[in-house]
């Protein structure tokens, strides 16, 4: 066999080589949008894979997220917004290739609570005697102001 024809068969296995590798990596692709359909830009997109190991990435403006040359497994996929949660994570399985998977995200739960008491404060009344800032007159200063309305006003 001639130098040429070896180096040439060695060119093609390392090229099958590569090949091999590549195919055992995958690429995650989708879009991440709100209840109504809308695009949701900037979302956190995060992906949880073999092993415990863990890739995070945000939304573009259209809403799309990709993740690439994940090795082949089993995945799950949370993603969230601003007021937006996927109900749960996503399972997926990777073998290879470009998948896609589109998120949907629902309205967040928020709970309030509200405390009521039953010892209420003080309260309203138009008792002119519990008015603090009130003049309160009765009796002999009531007889010493003036009946005409003008001297009324001018006292």
């Amino acid at each position: 066999m001639s130098h040429r024809t070896s180096a040439k068969l060695l060119f093609v296995a390392v090229l099958m080589a590569r090949g091999s590798v590549w195919a055992q990596t995958a690429t995650l692709r989708g879009v991440v949008t709100d209840p109504s359909g809308a695009v949701v830009p900037k979302a956190a997109v995060a992906l949880k894979g073999p092993g415990g190991w863990e890739k995070m990435t945000v939304s573009a403006d259209n809403g799309s997220y990709t993740f690439t040359e994940l090795p082949a497994g089993n995945y799950t996929v949370a993603a969230s917004a601003p007021e937006l949660r996927l109900p749960e994570p996503h399972r997926i399985s990777l073998r290879g290739g470009v998948e896609t998977l589109n998120l949907q995200l629902q309205v967040a739960s928020q709970s309030e609570q509200v405390t009521v008491q039953d010892n209420a404060g003080p309260a309203l009344t138009t008792d002119p005697s519990r008015n603090a800032g009130a003049t309160v007159l009765r009796g002999d200063d009531l007889e010493a102001l003036a009946d005409d309305p003008d001297d009324l006003a001018a006292d």
